[in-house]
């Protein structure tokens, strides 16, 4: 199982929960089922800002922008089989700034696959 996470940037004032921001809720949630679609396959499509950091936990540290992460040597990524990745997002809260330039998830996210040797892991 891999936990991504995801930092915009940092808390203002004005932050609070999607209640009032549904509509942009319910595009996040869209959004992110459509990243789920793709199994793994890389985060073409979705939309992404520049300075987005992101962390699986199967980098050595958390990847900024368009770097490409340098894996653990415990990372089972290299063994996967191509194609037989599927991935579950499961959104517990959306947060949305009032001006609606930023917005970031908590949730969990599980990640199953095959490897070469022929062992699924969840």
């Amino acid at each position: 199982m891999a936990i991504a996470s995801l930092v915009c940037g940092p808390l203002a004032p004005g932050v609070r929960a999607a209640g009032p921001n549904a509509d942009e809720e319910a595009a996040i949630r869209k959004l992110i089922a459509a990243h789920d679609q793709k199994g793994g396959d890389g985060l073409e499509g979705v939309p992404q800002l520049a300075d987005r950091v992101i962390g699986t936990g199967a980098e050595k540290r958390p990847m900024v922008g368009d770097e490409k992460g340098e894996l653990l040597s415990t990372s089972s990524a290299p063994n996967r089989v191509p194609g037989h990745t599927t991935i579950k997002t499961e959104p517990s809260r959306i947060v949305i700034a009032d001006s609606r330039d930023l917005a970031y998830e908590y949730g969990k996210v599980t990640t199953d696959f095959d490897l070469k040797s022929g062992e699924h892991v969840t």
